[in-house]
């Protein structure tokens, strides 16, 4: 993190601390979810946005997606700070994650309704390991 490094006019662009000692810019955990490392990086969010999380906000209201992208995208930018500390993180990854994990529990839980269960966990399994897949590229 920028914190922790002290380089947050430099590299980061940010103000510095309002108190040097104590870190107090908590607003930083929501605002990677909104930045985007490149082209790539924004058209691959901007599709899923406009295709499967659409879907999502149909089904269950927007309320409640905002809900769980907002907490699984500050959830994963947290956690990918304590794993990787010395590395800025920027992307709705964690967001993204979770709307498909919200997606997969519903497939789940109600697997007897589907006509082809396997077939839309097939599907939903192809797309998180592509998704997963890209995330790994330079």
């Amino acid at each position: 993190l920028c914190s922790q490094v002290q380089c947050l006019d430099d590299i980061c662009g940010l103000s510095g601390f309002l108190f040097p000692d104590s870190p107090d810019q908590i607003y930083r955990a929501l605002m990677a979810v909104f930045m985007h490392a490149g082209i790539l990086h924004l058209l691959i969010s901007t599709v899923f946005h406009l295709t499967i999380l659409r879907d999502t906000e149909k089904l269950v209201g927007w309320w409640r997606v905002a809900t769980i992208y907002l907490t699984s995208g500050v959830g994963g930018y947290l956690l990918s700070s304590i794993l990787i500390p010395y590395q800025p993180e920027v992307g709705a990854s964690g967001a993204i994650y979770g709307i498909l994990a919200t997606q997969l529990s519903e497939l789940l839980v109600n697997w007897g309704i589907y006509r082809r269960p396997w077939l839309e966990l097939g599907k939903l399994t192809v797309l998180m390991v592509g998704l997963f897949g890209v995330g790994l590229l330079p």
